[in-house]
């Protein structure tokens, strides 16, 4: 099985238009491993990057906008390193932070793994937060994306032919 991949082979794999990923690119909401420098210079894909699309493409198609969308990928690639670390579960949520002393700040969204049979700690794993805050119990959207099945249905889209 193939761990490379061109912009050509993920815009047939996952039904992507090919100037919405080279648009995505260009916005570096998506990171390939090798960017096109030039005219026959093609843009290269590890495996886990084209994970990374697709968990951008489900994003936008739930409803985020691009720009928090482009900070979950960016989450997601920069923890997972590699295949023996891959997650069954991303969750994000939205809702208030507190201050320690218990002030309300601010609404924002918040993202942490989980893997099946672990319990999940959502105080933890915050994006971009103080040290000092704390993610308020009230949240308002609590989304959680099967990373498993991403997994499992990019790889059969990547085998078709």
């Amino acid at each position: 099985m193939t761990d490379v991949f061109s912009t050509f082979d993920i815009i047939k794999a996952l039904g992507i238009e090919r100037e919405r990923l080279r648009e995505w690119m260009n916005r570096s909401y998506i990171r390939p491993s090798v960017i096109s420098s030039g005219q026959g210079i093609k843009s290269e894909f590890t495996r886990r990057e084209v994970y990374a699309v697709e968990l951008f493409r489900q994003l936008l198609a739930e409803g985020f906008d691009r720009e928090h969308a482009g900070v979950f990928v960016r989450f997601f690639q920069d923890q997972i390193k590699n295949e023996s670390e891959f997650p069954s579960y991303l969750i994000i949520r939205y809702g208030s932070l507190r201050t320690a002393t218990g002030v309300n700040v601010d609404e924002e969204y918040c993202a942490t793994f989980a893997v099946d049979n672990e319990k999940i700690i959502l105080d933890e794993g915050c994006l971009d937060r103080p040290t000092d805050m704390k993610f308020h119990r009230q949240w308002k959207m609590l989304h959680v994306v099967n990373l498993k099945t991403l997994r499992s249905h990019t790889d059969e889209a990547l085998r078709k032919p």
